[in-house]
C-alpha cells in the first residue's frame, strides 16, 4: 500500500509505524512531566507525614526541611483564597468541556440533517445520495 509508505525518500520505516515512534521533544517532555509528578508525589506524602524517610533525615536536617519545605506548602494548600481560585478554575473547566460536548453534538445533529437533504435528482428522476453519506458516522467520530 502506497498509503502507508514513508512520505520522505530517506526514510525506510512505514508510516503507520512513524504514528506511533514518539519524537525527541516528546520523549524529553515525558521524561520532564514524570520526574515533576514524583516529586509532586514526594512533596505532598511529606506534607501528610512531616519528613519522608526520618531514619534518613533526622535531627537538624528533619526540622530546616519542615520549617523550608513542608511548612510554606501547608500553608499555601491551607490558603482560602487559593482554594476558592482553584475551585473556580475548575468549574470554569467543567463549564469549557461542558460547552464543547454540546457544541460537538449540535454541529452533528445539524451535519446529519444535512446530510439526509444532500441529494441530487438523476436524468431517470431517481434519488442519487451523496457518495460520501455511507462515511458520515466515521467523520462525526473523527470531529469529536
Amino acid at each position: 500500500m502506497k498509503s502507508l509508505r514513508a512520505a520522505s525518500a530517506g526514510s525506510r520505516i512505514p508510516l503507520a509505524v512513524q504514528l506511533f515512534l514518539p519524537s525527541s521533544a516528546s520523549g524529553v517532555l515525558c521524561t520532564l512531566g514524570g520526574m515533576a509528578l514524583v516529586t509532586t508525589h514526594v512533596l505532598l506524602v511529606t506534607i501528610h507525614q512531616g519528613t519522608l524517610f526520618p531514619q534518613v533525615v533526622d535531627g537538624q536536617w528533619a526540622i530546616a526541611y519542615t520549617n523550608a519545605i513542608v511548612g510554606p506548602i501547608s500553608a499555601l494548600f491551607g490558603s482560602r483564597a487559593l482554594n476558592i481560585g482553584i475551585t473556580a478554575l475548575l468549574w470554569g473547566v467543567v463549564g469549557a468541556l461542558l460547552y464543547e460536548v454540546i457544541s460537538i453534538g449540535l454541529r452533528t445533529l445539524y451535519e446529519w440533517r444535512e446530510e439526509e437533504h444532500n441529494v441530487r435528482i438523476g436524468a431517470d428522476y431517481n434519488v442519487i445520495r451523496h457518495p460520501l453519506r455511507r462515511n458520515f458516522i466515521a467523520r462525526a467520530l473523527w470531529h469529536m
